[in-house]
Order: C-alpha cells, then structure tokens, then sequence
C-alpha cells in the first residue's frame, strides 16, 4: 500500500435509498486521521480503479470511523456497483487519507447550502458543523423524487426549520434557481449536484456580484474549447530542469508518468485533484472541475490529467 492508503474494514452497511448504499468504515488498529467538511476519499476498487467518494458521517465525532454513500450508477464502469454487491459488513477496502476540494470557509456569512440528489453527501457535515457554530444558514435540496433521496427524512427530522427539500415529481415542476438569488445581501452558497444543476448555478451567480459560489463535481463539467490551447508544447520540471515533450492526444500526466515522475494521480478526469500541480511559469489551458473560475484565472495551479496548455512551455512543482 501507498504511505497514505488505509485498509479499513466496514462495521456497518445500510440503504439511505433504493439505490444509494451506505458503508461505515473502521480501522482495526484504532482511531483514524481527521478531516473537515467536504473533504473526500479515494477508494481503492482494484489495481486499474480508484472512485471518490464524500465524507458524509459527523465531523467532529467520527475519528473512531468514516461514513461514505454510494449511489448505483448502472451505465458506469463498475465501481459502484462492485460496492453495492461485493462490499458487505466485515470486507476490506483499501482507501487513502481524507483530500478536500471543497472546504467550508469559517467566514460567518449567511450560508445556503444547494444539494442535488446524491450531491447532499458533502453538504451533510458542512451544515453540521455551521449549525453547531452558530452561522446563519439554510439548504435546498433538489430531487426528482422524495423516495430516491438519500438521507431526506433524517435531514428533515435534523433541519426541518433549515432544510427546504424538493422533490419535482412530488411538487410537479421544477425548482426555480433564480429565486435563490433575489436579494442583495451578501451570500455564501455551497453547492454540489448533477453538472445541469451547477451549471445552472453557476450562469445564475455570474450575474450577482453579492453570491460567492463554491462548488463541486461529481463529474467533468462541460469546457469550452480554447481556440489558444496547443497540440503539443513542452513541461519543464522545476526540480530537476527535465524538459518533457507532449504531443497531441496525449495528457500531461501520460508523459510525467511516462518519463518515470513520482506523482499521484486517481479520477484521470480533473475531478478529485490528487494530480494537481504547482505551475511556476506559463499559461495552463484549464479544464478541471476541481478549481473555481478565480482559481484557475490565478494561472498559479493546474490538475495535469486533463488541463493542456497555452504557452509554448510549462514549467511546473508537485505540491
């Protein structure tokens, strides 16, 4: 195993809803590493598949175990389903230590917390930890239909003066995003869901000056092709000076592990940011869902498994 991978054993396994598994995991050998709000981990499925999946248990009691949900996603590549039949109480999985993309900023700012579907996971702790410290805040929950909510009664038991949940097949219409954004007072808003959903809350804040919005993907967001990107351009390694030519179809990441570089990499699909870098001279053509938009205009960081480049040379740092 890696130096940051765990092998930790499931206590307890559970339905949050019809197609959402919920696994409990434990280490043998006692408590496990800390994490914060939003923070993820990367489960080892087998040696040529790695998922990600958000910490959803209660942060500021879950050292003795972490808490992940898994919805079935019956057109994937068989992770999840590998987890919905394979993975009962008592099996073993190999996972790595807690990464978080998404981290709740201790600003007390009012905050809405947005969740679509199974996007609730990394919510669930963020609206703990505000609830416990006193912020002001409430959440939309978003969903086709109340039954295949995972989580939806316990929250509402939880949150019922906080939480708004949403079903549209129940309500029979869609949930109008621009009422989120009618007043004009400062706001935080935390969100994560299906792509169509982020992206729609991305296009609506643009046009609010008073919205900071933060969110995550659980897949590639949709990327506008850059006219300026180039096909092939060369990475310097500023550790060493190595000069790496990469070419046409091929990532960056493809030829830092071609030329025997040391550097993680999970998703492959600018999703997890366990392959994000340091760029240190040059312009990234940016196209990750890990980075916010002000983020990557800094031009300071890039996830090499799918960003390419626009400047004739990168020259780059691990982290």
């Amino acid at each position: 195993m890696a130096d940051d991978t765990l092998r930790l054993s499931i206590t307890k396994r559970w339905y949050a809803a019809p197609d959402v598994v919920v696994l409990v995991l434990a280490n043998d050998s006692g408590v496990l590493p800390p994490w914060s709000p939003g923070a993820h981990i990367t489960v080892h499925i087998s040696d040529h598949m790695s998922r990600e999946y958000s910490l959803c248990g209660d942060v500021d009691t879950s050292c003795a175990n972490w808490t992940i949900a898994v919805k079935l996603d019956s057109l994937g590549r068989g992770g999840s389903r590998y987890l919905h039949e394979q993975i009962v109480v008592g099996s073993q999985l190999e996972v790595t230590q807690p990464r978080n993309n998404f981290p709740l900023s201790t600003s007390t700012t009012p905050v809405l917390f947005v969740a679509g579907g199974i996007g609730i996971t990394p919510i669930m702790p963020m609206m703990a930890r505000v609830h416990r410290d006193g912020t002001k805040y409430s959440c939309l929950y978003l969903g086709s239909d109340r039954e295949t909510m995972p989580f939806a009664d316990q929250l509402q038991a939880a949150y019922a003066d906080k939480i708004t949940i949403f079903a549209s097949k129940q309500q029979g219409k869609r949930y109008e995003l621009q009422e989120l954004f009618a007043g004009h007072d400062p706001l935080r808003i935390y969100a994560c869901g299906p792509n169509e959903l982020i992206e729609a809350l991305e296009a609506a804040a643009d046009e609010h000056e008073h919205v900071d919005l933060r969110v995550e993907y659980f897949s590639p967001r949709s990327v506008t092709t850059h006219g300026q990107a180039l096909t092939d351009f060369e990475v310097e390694l500023a550790w060493s000076g190595e000069v790496i030519d990469v070419s046409a179809q091929r990532s960056i990441l493809d030829a830092l592990l071609d030329a025997d570089v040391d550097i993680m990499s999970s998703c492959e699909e600018g999703t997890c940011g366990t392959c994000e870098v340091k760029v240190i001279a040059g312009i990234p053509d940016h196209r990750d869902s890990v980075l916010s938009k002000v983020e990557q205009a800094t031009n300071s960081r890039m996830l090499p498994c799918v960003s390419g480049s626009r400047s004739r040379r990168l020259v780059i740092d691990l982290l």
